[in-house]
């Protein structure tokens, strides 16, 4: 594990494994945690500018910084070199006074979604959706479903036509067919986008069906039945009778 000169190498909770030799070098280098490392020669090198290797003697010199080496990192090797030195890092040592407390964790990220908006046509509508879903993805991409859910939530609120909301959700669609979610995620996006777009829907549809309901019943109270009235010469000493036919029924009277 070789780090371009003035580069750091980092390695922590690691298991590497060497049937020969493992050599690690870099300007600092770091093995945190609990790390094994397994080789028959381990060499870890604080370069800094230059190291110095003399085979004859065996000896390797380095003007670096000391490899800091964690205390529960364990080595299984027959020779180990560590060089210019080594420093052990304590995680149990409390920090020290001069330490900067650590911040509360900050608040999640609010979600913020475009304000949908009409456009003149169909396809400049579904453009319209795709932009506006395509950006809502890209501001929260911690957070996606919640972002779909929310600017499908607004378009089913929105003064839009049926027609532009139609439109507008096909173009959340091929946004989130376009993203770089994985297929599953996809799925599961769009479903969410359905869902949150419905419940509006489906108050438009049930508000659409008492108006027809409404309309029908006006319509049954306006219908006047064919009635005819025909009148019938009394017989003697009768008083006057009238024969009345409603929708074809004769009815005396």
């Amino acid at each position: 594990h070789d780090a371009a000169d003035g580069m750091n190498v980092s390695i922590k909770d690691s298991k590497i494994t060497s049937e020969s030799g493992l050599g690690i070098t870099g300007h600092d280098v770091t093995i945190d945690g609990k790390t094994n490392l397994s080789a028959k020669d381990f060499l870890a090198v604080g370069t800094g500018s230059a190291v110095t290797t003399d085979f004859e003697k065996k000896t390797v010199a380095a003007n670096g910084k000391a490899v800091k080496v964690s205390k529960d990192t364990t080595f299984e090797s027959d020779h180990k070199v560590i060089v210019p030195g080594t420093e052990v890092i304590d995680n149990t040592k409390p920090s020290d006074p001069g330490t900067k407390p650590t911040e509360p964790d900050q608040p999640s990220k609010p979600i913020v979604t475009p304000d949908p908006k009409p456009a003149v046509d169909v396809e400049k509508n579904i453009e319209q959706g795709k932009q506006d879903m395509t950006k809502a993805l890209a501001d929260n991409q911690d957070n996606a479903s919640a972002a779909v859910k929310q600017q499908a939530e607004k378009l089913g609120d929105s003064k839009m036509t049926d027609e532009e909301k139609a439109a507008q959700v096909k173009g959340y669609a091929e946004a989130i067919e376009n993203s770089q979610a994985s297929a599953e995620e996809k799925q599961a996006l769009v479903k969410d986008t359905v869902k949150s777009f419905e419940p509006t829907q489906q108050s438009s549809l049930e508000a659409q069906n008492k108006q027809d309901e409404a309309a029908q019943n006006n319509n049954a109270q306006t219908v006047i039945p064919d009635v005819t009235v025909k009148a019938v010469a009394p017989a003697e000493h009768e008083s006057a009778a009238a024969t009345v036919t409603v929708d074809g029924t004769v009815v005396d009277e």
